[in-house]
């Protein structure tokens, strides 16, 4: 026999708490393995315990407002119809007990907060959606095809050790928001693992606009596996990001990284004008070319951070590599190639070596490098360019540096309004 379990939608509506524990059904044994609770577009008070149940359960959608227990050995149908959960005070707790929920999954509570006890997993097709309170992690696992949190209402995820792992393809599997998406707070360590391992479509990251998004306000993405596309989204931030694994196709936008750079030596880098800025505010960021060319511009701006290159750096011919802040650190006893090198800002910031006392190569193919309120050492200049560094303009040298042009040469010469002059410094 099966016994089906129907809800009222307005009888749940009529009460305040509800309660559901099958555990403790007049069920007897045999019969356990083959009931059916079904709950249709139900708004459910309260608690759902399925403690102990190994029958079938199916919904389209309903809102919870209690805990949320799944029973190991219990199967659920999958449903297009969001499992929402909308408590406004408190901590609410949810067990999976290793069940798949292959549906949308909505946290929806202003002032609630959600805690997983065990790994959560939905559908590769599933969207999970943080629109109000606060998501606790809890150090576990948050499995879903796609993860979205757009919007300006407060909302935190507290991930402690554990990480979002998103499955989905082929769509925007992360959506962290445009440029008027506020209101967010993260703690831990904020790791989204995109784990899709398939060559079909692309997958699109939105990290969060730089514009009203803070370093602390983004997350860590590690591409680990795929052979389509990804393409991060233009003009937004992003924290590290780690393609270890990934030998598909990386379409470049202007974007933010306030953390480390991790290439693979198997995926494929796209050509562009756009640059990515590396802002972050303090501490030690890596950044790992895998020996790939990066055809585009890469701009320093991080204030009292130190950026290392773990590898040597081959850059476009015509790509700028700019220092306005912070100290860069290329790889000692290799050869680093840039296009175009550049300082910007009155601010002083520095070039160096990754180890101290053995040089590292910088090379330019041809034109003037000049720089500015730099403070070098440890680099050896070469290539062909023309290498400025005229104490004059704020550099400094600090030892150990070959190929610079450190003052101004007689025979210089400069453009005035009416004619050229030809200019002799003694």
């Amino acid at each position: 026999p099966t016994l089906i379990f129907n809800v009222d939608v307005s009888f749940f509506l009529r009460i305040r708490t509800f309660t559901v524990l099958l555990a403790h059904a007049s069920f007897t044994p045999s019969l356990f393995m083959t009931d059916i609770v079904a709950v249709s577009s139900a708004r459910v008070h309260g608690t759902i315990d399925f403690d102990g149940f190994a029958g079938s359960f199916t919904t389209n959608s309903m809102t919870v407002y209690g805990n949320f227990e799944l029973s190991t050995g219990m199967t659920i149908s999958a449903s297009t119809g969001a499992i929402t959960f909308a408590a406004t005070s408190g901590t609410k707790t949810i067990t999976t007990n290793g069940i798949a929920i292959d549906q949308p999954i909505t946290f929806d509570g202003v002032g609630g907060t959600f805690q997983l006890q065990d790994n959560l997993t939905t559908g590769s097709t599933r969207t999970v959606t943080l629109t109000n309170g606060a998501l606790d992690l809890n150090s576990k696992t948050l499995s879903c095809g796609l993860f979205s949190s757009s919007n300006t209402n407060t909302r935190s995820v507290a991930f402690g050790t554990g990480n979002i792992t998103l499955t989905g393809s082929g769509a925007t599997i992360f959506n962290g928001g445009g440029s008027t998406t506020t209101g967010i707070t993260i703690t831990g360590t904020p790791n989204v693992n995109c784990t899709y391992s398939g060559s079909t479509g692309t997958r699109t990251l939105v990290g969060g606009a730089r514009s009203v998004l803070t370093e602390s306000q983004v997350f860590n993405f590690n591409v680990s596996a795929g052979s389509d596309i990804v393409v991060l989204q233009n003009a937004h931030a992003f924290k590290s990001l780690n393609f270890t694994g990934f030998t598909g196709t990386l379409t470049n936008n202007a974007v933010t990284a306030y953390g480390d750079l991790t290439l693979s030596s198997d995926m494929t880098l796209t050509s562009s004008s756009n640059a990515i800025l590396f802002a972050g505010t303090s501490g030690t960021k890596t950044i790992t070319t895998a020996l790939q060319t990066i055809d585009f511009p890469l701009n320093f701006s991080g204030t009292d951070s130190t950026f290392v290159f773990a590898d040597a750096l081959t850059q476009g011919s015509t790509r700028a590599f700019t220092i306005a802040n912070g100290t860069v650190k290329l790889k000692a006893g290799a050869t680093s190639t840039v296009g175009a090198f550049a300082t910007s800002g009155s601010t002083q910031k520095y070039l160096q070596s990754t180890t101290a006392g053995s040089q590292a190569t910088l090379s330019q193919a041809s034109g003037t490098a000049s720089a500015s309120y730099l403070t070098i050492q440890d680099i050896n200049a070469t290539g062909g360019a023309t290498w400025q560094a005229f104490l004059t303009n704020g550099n400094v040298n600090s030892g150990d540096n070959t190929g610079w042009d450190w003052y101004y040469q007689p025979g210089e010469y400069m453009y005035t309004r009416r004619k050229l002059k030809r200019l002799l410094i003694q």
